[in-house]
Formats: structure tokens, sequence, C-alpha cells
């Protein structure tokens, strides 16, 4: 969507929508440990742990330029460039890669553990 923006304005405003994407992550652990019928999800302590970085990781995408930086008009339509050295968006990389692994590793120990064929499928 920020290629196909004819203006700026949109760019940045589809810039903006998607620096959710942190939440998403979060969303796919979360349901990987509720498929998994995980006894984690029974403290509350979980949902914090889960949900506060990405709520403040897309807080902070949305307040400030420093993850995506400004639209730059380029030949095939708006594209954001991002600074040389970002260390909050190594940070945030970093944190999502841990996020998909960790929902990638509960669901192949659920997959092993589990001796239903129906579940396992």
């Amino acid at each position: 969507m920020i290629r196909q923006a004819d203006l700026a304005s949109t760019a940045y405003f589809w810039v903006k929508v998607s620096s959710i994407w942190p939440i998403s992550a979060v969303l796919v652990l979360h349901f990987a440990l509720v498929y998994t019928k995980s006894k984690v999800l029974k403290n509350k302590i979980t949902y914090a742990i889960l949900y506060v970085p990405a709520l403040v990781f897309s807080y902070f995408a949305l307040t400030t330029n420093l993850m995506r930086g400004q639209p730059v008009l380029m030949n095939w339509g708006y594209d954001t460039v991002l600074p040389a050295s970002n260390l909050v968006n190594t940070a945030i990389l970093v944190w999502a890669a841990i996020i998909g692994i960790s929902a990638l590793l509960i669901c192949t120990q659920h997959y092993f553990r589990t001796k239903d064929k129906v579940e396992k499928q």
C-alpha cells in the first residue's frame, strides 16, 4: 500500500498502519499456546510478558520515525529508507524471531508428544 500511494501523506499513513505488526507476532505465539493447551496461560503475568513488549514496540513505531523512516518517492512509488545503523529495528527483529521460533518449537513439541492422530493433524 505504501508503494501504491499517490501522495506522501497517504504513504505516511500506511507506514504508521504497518507499525502494529509486533502485535500479530505475539498473536501467533498466543495461538500456539492456546492450541497446545499450555498451562503457562493460567498465570496472568504471562499475558504481560507476551503483550507489553509488543505494545511498547508498536507505540514506539507509531510515535517516532526511527523504525521505518519517512516515505521517500522512488521510481516505483513511495518507499521508506531505514537509517544505516538502527538498534531499535535490530532489537525488534531479534524479539520477533524469538517469538516466531518459540511458537514453532511449542507446536513441534506438541506434535511429537501427543498420541492422538486427529490432534496431530
